[in-house]
């Protein structure tokens, strides 16, 4: 997790209210040039936008509670190790 991060997950509520006007205007507006709905794409987009937001206040604090290395230097420093290990996939047993 970068440094510039941290304070943006102080708030989690603040930082949910953001997206959830950025998924209105984006509503609003994409409803606006397109009523009938023939931008499947951006629709798509819209309505993981509208599942996301009231959503974001629990993942962002299990983001912030994650015991990850903070800083651009420590994650640098450490060869990205904490960041490769959890993107290892995970065994499945058959």
């Amino acid at each position: 997790m970068l440094d510039d991060s941290l304070p943006m997950l102080k708030d989690t509520l603040a930082l949910a209210a953001h997206w959830k006007k950025e998924y209105e205007h984006q509503y609003d507006g994409l409803l606006e040039i397109d009523p009938n709905r023939k931008s499947p794409h951006k629709w798509s987009i819209i309505h993981s936008m509208e599942e996301m937001c009231p959503r974001l206040p629990d993942m962002l604090g299990v983001i912030n509670d994650t015991l990850m290395t903070h800083g651009f230097e420590q994650i640098v420093n450490s060869e990205f190790k904490e960041v490769i290990e959890r993107l290892k996939p995970v065994a499945v047993n058959h």
